[in-house]
C-alpha cells in the first residue's frame, strides 16, 4: 500500500511540519517503522516531542 506520512513536532501546542513523504509498506506498522527511520537518519537531533501522522493515500 501506498500511505502519506506527515512528521510533525509539537510545542506550544503549535505543530510544525518536519516533512511529509509517500511510504510504500505492506502495513501501517512498517510504514510508521520507516518513518522513523527517516526522521533518524535525516534529524538526528530532534529534542522536542513529535508525532507521526500516517493515512492511506489514494
Amino acid at each position: 500500500m501506498i500511505y502519506d506520512v506527515e512528521v510533525a513536532t509539537v510545542a506550544d501546542q503549535q505543530f510544525t511540519t518536519i516533512f511529509t513523504a509517500f511510504i510504500f509498506a505492506d502495513s501501517v506498522t512498517e510504514c510508521r517503522e520507516q518513518a522513523q527511520e527517516i526522521l533518524d537518519e535525516n534529524h538526528p537531533n530532534i529534542n522536542s516531542s513529535y508525532h507521526i501522522y500516517i493515512e492511506e493515500a489514494m
